[in-house]
């Protein structure tokens, strides 16, 4: 392994550290930002490297950033997640309307659904978005 193999490995670790220890989104961003900083402090000065392979770890750490945080916002924004936590943790009925609620709004503000004659209906953006999701549920072999 070579100086700038370590340094990538050392950094995804730190990646994934920020994201097991920091449960706020902006934190975690905030934090996963001054680690890519400091990849690039560390390894661009400090070390006679080839660009080309300099850029494909940046990019790789940037890619692991981007994939935890798209984790990060699932787990918190499941409404799977959300109900089995709010069934456990004994509520009312309200409160799970309200979370399915709060939901909808979110794909509305999302632009993903449109609500007519009191029904949602998912918007075009929201077609484009679940067709792209289907190809790769179909690449993917993931049973729907």
């Amino acid at each position: 392994m070579t100086q700038l193999d370590l340094l990538g490995v050392g950094f995804f670790v730190l990646l994934l550290l920020a994201f097991y220890f920091l449960r706020s989104i902006p934190l975690y961003n905030a934090v996963s930002i001054l680690i890519l900083g400091g990849f690039v402090a560390v390894s661009w000065k400090h070390l006679n490297i080839d660009a080309t392979r300099w850029i494909l770890f940046f990019i790789a750490l940037i890619l692991d950033w981007f994939g935890l945080l798209t984790v990060r916002i699932m787990l918190t924004r499941s409404v799977s997640l959300q109900l089995l936590s709010t069934f456990s943790a004994g509520s009312q009925p309200e409160t799970i309307r309200d979370e399915l609620a709060g939901r909808l709004q979110d794909a509305r503000t999302f632009h993903l659904v449109q609500l007519k004659d009191n029904t949602y209906a998912l918007s075009l953006f929201g077609r484009f978005i679940s067709a792209i999701v289907a190809t790769f549920y179909l690449l993917l072999r993931i049973d729907r």
